[in-house]
């Protein structure tokens, strides 16, 4: 019998948050794999990616305090605080001096005579078993029954702590830490409770460390519907939800749907609006998976209802089924089910006897048929199998990844293979969209009746029942001995497709830098944002082929990349490529180039280099000819380039309908109508910030954008420099209520345009209004207004943090051109407090006629005759821009 189970790659680079040091290994027996995956969900574990968990190493002291800390509600921003140095060898930046200081303060653990606490010694058993049940509350009763260690460990065995753990005076491992810590979840806690007049007593109340401190309960029961069925098809859940014990609760980030009619144990947490599962357990039930390669033929006359046989070991294994069965066929209740339905020609089937009763209850039936992907038609929804078949999808179809992740249809690509699991009754189709490949040498090939295997890197691969059909097909590719081939994998591991391994394969990235690599032989390292979504350094081949040349040295290949200029610092070198590497060393590069031979299969660009396009989504088209398709490969490059972390590959259902993005577009073939790849900027405009330029706003108008669009027009002055920036067709400025001398924040994109959408103009903060003469935002930090009186450029700063202020001063400029500010209070008037001296060069300074709507430069004069006592001035309103020179603008009606 084959067993399907989960994998299990454990990540931790700090297993309860910890520093993992190497110490002497001891044996733990028994798997911890479940205990592991629960605690981590709850945060009671938190642990770091790509480091494997290993059970037998030990825990150091230190370590064993952070999760026994966390089941009692320790929070790491909250209790911060707690960063000193009680013990005389735990600094205060400790890693894990938190936690240690946490348990101190609650009394779970004590500070000996010397006032160590000895942190990178390794915990022994009894150690840990102490800390635990002081947290648990019982130490007072542990002491009153001998205490350390024999009362400890006679609590702990009443609340089942040691559980599958043993009985080890020594060093406590991982593993036995992770389950002794895992027992405890649902062990009754004593709780400290006011007895009145009689001070303080202990109680139990039912409560564990989940529901007293983490705000947690655990529902136990079977799962009887996911949003696909019923187990006894009377209806299903609502999206995303499935029902326990008649308790609707949302799966959260969880397959709490695979496990229907399972008896389950589900820890759940109260959201806003739901009930939200952070992790599930299969509870006492007795499963078994049977693979379809397992599965016997059998005669009709053979089949019955009380028994089902399959191969375990080259033996028949029986199990028995209960009368009243259920039956789930691809994610639907199936209540017409035949015995000959069980005898399928992939997938496997689950039998679950969920009442121990060894007669299995309910049987889940994968049967599914796969389509190795040729192209994929979002228009018509209908995706083309290399093998000359057709899928038809709709809006319900549903796509996952073989790790259970949700997908867009257009996240379907050429070589895919897609698994698809459809229902009996209905129109209910689950797609698993598998990218497995092996790559190697065809060592051996093995023919049975009706069964094939390909002998590759010494494993053998199945074929599956679809490839085997495909022989037939004129677009099969025949496999010989010695072939190098890519085996394309479906949902269970066995052959959907075969493809020619083409070493050379180019694949597409955007080029971040190049730089020489250290060491004598002056290669280049290239830093690349693979369309893969990884950001990842590949070191170049010796000699480098760049767009069909070969080049021989870093200087000569970083010109090319530079466009054949010479001193390539003065260049930006990021672009699209196209690049070909193995094992992480690139062989071959291909830029964008405007002119090449028309046979070239070299990267091409569609348009002039300097030259973007605006694309609206809904229409699925630009530039009146252009297209993309669910095959296009779309790459989202943020603004700042720099911005490493915001590079994104995104699908080609994730484009938002009506939002323009600006983009240049890339084929291989200047005749194809369709984009190969897409390089978009900007998404939508950048949000406006307290670093974004201040304008001032003179007015707004109509004008042509594009040669066809008509929209609105803003015309403002950045300093005395005139800037026209434009809204879009459907969105306008006027929603933003700014009218002519208002003060402006804007968030615009590579394009000189602002998104105005859903009449919020989130993208526009009018930071002054003029007609008002005031600010609009107490929280902003640009400066402040006078109102017959005069302004501190000093003062500005304190608009920051109190709003609109009100006060009077005094301005002057020396004869040195100096600006000395000084302040004059009614109540404590001193002409000779200087509170700030400063150049004048350092201001912009912008005169602003508001009759002639119109702004220019101005000079030391206009200020000095503005703030001086009874000049005719309408008023100064000065801003902070991030630190850099400050803007003062003179209004003059």
């Amino acid at each position: 019998m084959k067993i399907k189970t989960l994998s299990f790659v454990l990540v931790v680079a700090m297993l309860f948050n910890l520093t993992i040091f190497a110490s002497a290994e001891s044996e733990h027996d028994g798997d911890v794999t479940k205990e592991f995956e629960t605690l981590t969900a709850l945060g009671i574990i938190k642990g770091y990616e790509n480091v494997d968990f290993n059970p037998n190493l030990r825990v150091k002291r230190a370590a064993f305090c952070a999760p026994v800390a966390r089941l009692l509600g320790f929070n790491e921003s909250a209790d911060s605080k707690l960063k000193v140095s009680s013990f005389s060898d735990v600094r205060p930046e400790y890693w894990n001096s938190v936690y240690i200081e946490y348990l101190l303060a609650k009394g779970i653990i004590d500070m000996n005579e010397s006032g160590e606490f000895r942190p990178e010694d390794d915990i022994t058993y009894l150690e840990a078993v102490k800390i635990l049940v002081s947290a648990m509350g019982y130490r007072f009763i542990a002491e009153s029954k001998g205490g350390f260690p024999t009362g400890y460990l006679e609590i702990a065995t009443q609340n089942r702590l040691l559980a599958s753990v043993g009985n080890d005076e020594g060093f406590i491992t991982y593993g036995a830490a992770v389950r002794m810590i895992y027992n405890s979840l649902n062990a009754e806690i004593l709780e400290e409770v006011s007895l009145g007049t009689r001070g303080f007593g202990y109680q139990k109340r039912g409560n564990t460390f989940l529901s007293l401190y983490l705000d947690i309960k655990v529902v136990e029961g079977i799962v009887t519907a996911n949003w696909y069925t019923h187990i006894k098809g009377h209806g299903k859940a609502k999206k995303e939800h499935v029902i326990i014990n008649e308790e609707v609760l949302s799966v959260g980030t969880t397959n709490a749907a695979d496990f229907l009619g399972e008896n389950v144990r589900a820890y759940v947490k109260s959201g806003e609006d739901d009930n939200i599962i952070l992790t599930i357990e299969s509870y006492r039930n007795n499963i078994v998976f049977i693979d379809y390669n397992d599965i016997p033929k059998i005669k009709p006359s053979e089949l019955s209802l009380s028994h089902f046989e399959f191969y375990n070991n080259d033996r028949i294994e029986r199990v028995y089924l209960s009368p009243e069965l259920e039956v789930i066929y691809n994610n639907s209740a199936y209540t017409d089910f035949v015995m000959s339905d069980f005898y399928i020609q992939s997938g496997f089937i689950k039998l679950i006897d969920n009442d121990n009763d060894m007669r299995y209850d309910l049987a889940v039936i994968c049967e599914y048929e796969n389509y190795f992907v040729k192209s994929v038609d979002l228009a018509s929804n209908q995706i083309s199998d290399k093998y000359g078949k057709i899928l038809n999808f709709n809006s319900d179809t549903v796509f996952y990844d073989n790790k259970g992740n949700l997908l867009a249809a257009s996240n379907v690509v050429s070589g895919n293979v897609l698994s698809v699991l459809e229902s009996k009754y209905s129109e209910n189709i689950v797609v698993y969209v598998c990218n497995d490949k092996v790559t190697g040498i065809v060592e051996k090939v093995e023919q049975y009746q009706d069964d094939e295997e390909y002998i590759i890197n010494n494993t053998a691969y199945k074929m599956s029942s679809s490839y085997l059909a495909a022989k037939r097909h004129p677009e099969y590719y025949s496999i010989s001995l010695g072939d190098d081939v890519v085996l394309h994998l479906d949902y269970m591991g066995t052959v959907a497709g075969v493809s020619k391994n083409y070493s050379e394969e180019f694949k597409y990235g955007y080029l971040i830098n190049a730089v020489p690599s250290r060491g004598l032989d002056a290669r280049l390292q290239f830093k690349i944002y693979t369309q893969n979504d990884e950001m990842k350094v590949f070191d170049s081949k010796e000699k480098l082929i760049v767009d069909n040349v070969v080049m021989k040295n870093s200087d000569e290949i970083l010109s090319a990349l530079h466009n054949g200029e010479t001193n390539a610092a003065k260049n930006n070198i990021k672009q699209l490529i196209r690049f070909a590497e193995q094992d992480g060393v690139i062989k071959e590069i291909d830029t964008v180039k405007q002119t090449m031979d028309e046979s070239s299969d070299n990267l091409r660009q569609m348009l002039k280099s300097e030259a973007r396009l605006r694309y609206k989504a809904k229409a699925k088209t630009f530039s009146r000819s252009f297209f993309i398709t669910g095959e296009t490969r779309l790459f989202m490059i943020p603004s700042d380039e720099t911005e490493e972390q915001a590079y994104k590959v995104i699908g080609y259902g994730e484009l938002v309908n009506d939002k323009y993005y600006d983009v240049i577009a890339y084929t291989v073939n200047k005749f194809n109508p369709f984009a190969t790849v897409l390089v978009m900027f900007d998404q939508y405009s950048s949000e406006p910030s307290n670093t974004s330029p201040i304008y001032l706003v003179e007015n707004i108008t109509k004008a042509i954008y594009n040669e066809t669009e008509i929209v609105e027009k803003l015309v403002c002055y950045q300093g005395a420099a005139k800037q026209e920036i434009y809204g879009t067709e459907s969105d306008t400025f006027s929603k933003s209520n700014i009218s002519s001398g208002d003060v402006i924040r804007l968030g615009i994109n590579s394009a000189g345009r602002v998104d105005t959408s859903n009449g919020k103009l989130g993208n526009i903060v009018k930071i002054y209004d003029y007609s008002e003469n005031k600010f609009m935002l107490p929280s902003n930090p640009s400066g402040s207004v006078i109102s017959g009186g005069r302004v501190s450029l000093s003062e500005v700063y304190r608009t920051f943090e109190s709003g609109i202020i009100e006060v009077s001063l005094r301005h002057e400029i020396s004869e040195d051109g100096d600006l000395i500010i000084t302040k004059v209070d009614p109540a404590d008037i001193k002409e000779d407090d200087v509170l700030e001296k400063r150049q004048i060069s350092l201001f912009k300074v912008v005169k602003y006629d508001g009759r002639l709507k119109k702004a220019s430069n101005a000079t030391q004069k206009d200020i000095k005759d503005y703030v001086s006592f009874g000049a005719d001035c309408s008023r100064i309103v000065s801003f902070e821009e991030n630190g850099e020179p400050r803007t003062i603008i003179i209004y003059n009606d």
